[in-house]
């Protein structure tokens, strides 16, 4: 073994390599740290309305009183929707669409529609108070969602409904369920 200033010189060379190599894994300097982080991940969501609009929730007493709470539901429920970075490293954005059915199915806002463009054109919705073919919506909402070739979107539907169905000419709720 080497004693002395020689060994006492080795030995501090090698220390001190060692922590400029320590800290250069645990901290390195700001400039390199930000060159290094990678931009903040976009996540699309996308949020589908499918609203029961035939006899059965339209002529509730007093008439189309579910059609209003549901115009007035919908709004405060996106509402608490906000675009922002969650943990400061994923940039969430939403989007919106939206049927109303019974025994037929209209389309009220295409997938992709900002908030105000959505919220006007549920408001101008009326119900059609005929008979309630929920696999058909399910169908038509499966159909809508699919054409929305946005990259990296993540899709959701919310499906308002009293439940009561009149026929399924669609192959019925649980395999339109399952296709979606």
């Amino acid at each position: 073994m080497l004693q002395g200033p020689c060994s006492v010189l080795l030995l501090w060379g090698i220390l001190g390599a060692i922590q400029a190599q320590q800290q250069e894994v645990i901290s390195p300097d700001t400039t390199e740290r930000n060159n290094n982080c990678p931009e903040k991940t976009d996540c699309p969501i996308h949020v589908y309305f499918v609203l029961d609009t035939s006899e059965s929730v339209t002529m509730q007493s007093p008439t189309d009183i579910l059609l209003f709470h549901m115009k007035q539901f919908v709004p405060q429920f996106i509402s608490q929707l906000q675009n922002e970075f969650y943990l400061d490293q994923v940039a969430l954005s939403w989007r919106y669409g939206g049927l109303h059915f019974s025994d037929q199915v209209e389309v009220f806002s295409p997938p992709g529609s900002d908030r105000a463009s959505f919220i006007k054109n549920l408001q101008g919705i009326s119900s059609f108070r005929r008979g309630t073919f929920t696999d058909c919506a399910l169908a038509n909402m499966t159909e809508q969602i699919r054409q929305d070739r946005s990259k990296g979107t993540v899709h959701f539907a919310v499906v308002i409904t009293d439940g009561h169905v009149t026929g399924s000419p669609c192959g019925g709720i649980k395999l339109q369920a399952e296709r979606a």
